[in-house]
């Protein structure tokens, strides 16, 4: 898959000095991984089913360090699930 990623950050930040300053930042970037995923439906009548969806991305993006993030990779992956209510008619 590709896999689009935005990482954003504002606030109080404290430096090594421990000075504290505000600032914003703002990473994007895009990645190709694998992506896995299944589901199953259950039909109870013609008309109504209840079903679901389990997925596994894996991607990770470069993030520009001239932008002061203190990381170098921003992790696109992870699980997602959903559930579903079919209604037919």
């Amino acid at each position: 898959g590709v896999i689009a990623g935005r990482y954003w950050a504002s606030g109080d930040f404290a430096d090594t000095g421990l000075e504290v300053f505000r600032s914003n930042y703002v990473g994007s970037g895009t990645a190709v991984g694998p992506v896995i995923f299944g589901g199953l439906r259950v039909p109870f009548s013609r008309s109504f089913a209840l079903g679901g969806e389990i997925r596994y991305q894996k991607a990770d993006a470069a993030l520009d360090s001239s932008l002061g993030f203190t990381g170098d990779r921003l992790d696109l992956g992870g699980i997602t699930y959903q559930a579903n209510l079919i209604f037919r008619f």
